[in-house]
C-alpha cells in the first residue's frame, strides 16, 4: 500500500487563521505565497495558535483593513483580502446582532425574575430562583 499525506491537510482553524496572516502580510508589504491562502501559511500551519493569538492577528488584521477602507486603498490590494474584508465585516455585524439580541433576552429574564421575585416576598413564599 502506498504512503499518503492526506492527513496533513489543514484544519478548517488553520485555513481561516492563514487568510488573517496573509492580510497582515500583504498590509505589510510582505509577499504572499498562493499556497498560504489555502490554510498553509507557515505561522499558522502546525503551529497550534492559542486563542487568543488567533483573536490578536484577527483584531490587528481588521483595524488595518478598517484603516485602508476609512483611507479609501481597500481596493488597492488583492481580491483575496478584499474578500476576506468583506466577509469578516459580515461576521462581526452578525455576531454584534446576535450579542445584542442575547443581551435583550437577559434584560428580559432578569426583569421577568425581579416581578417573580416581588410577587414571591409580596405572598411570603420562599423559593430559591437560579438563572443558569
Amino acid at each position: 500500500m502506498p504512503c499518503r499525506s492526506d492527513y496533513a491537510e489543514p484544519t478548517a482553524r488553520e485555513i481561516a487563521l492563514s487568510k488573517v496572516c496573509c492580510v497582515l502580510d500583504e498590509l505589510d508589504n510582505k509577499r504572499v505565497k498562493e499556497s498560504w491562502w489555502l490554510g498553509y501559511h507557515p505561522k499558522v500551519y502546525c503551529a497550534s495558535l492559542s486563542n487568543q493569538q488567533a483573536d490578536d492577528l484577527t483584531a490587528e488584521a481588521c483595524k488595518l483593513c478598517r484603516n485602508e477602507e476609512n483611507s479609501g486603498n481597500i481596493q488597492n490590494h488583492s481580491l483575496e483580502l478584499q474578500f476576506w474584508w468583506r466577509e469578516h465585516k459580515k461576521k462581526d455585524k452578525s455576531r454584534e446582532q446576535k450579542d445584542k439580541e442575547k443581551e435583550k433576552k437577559l434584560k428580559h429574564i432578569e426583569a421577568l425574575r425581579a416581578l417573580v421575585e416581588d410577587y414571591l416576598n409580596e405572598h411570603k413564599i420562599d423559593v430559591d430562583i437560579r438563572i443558569h
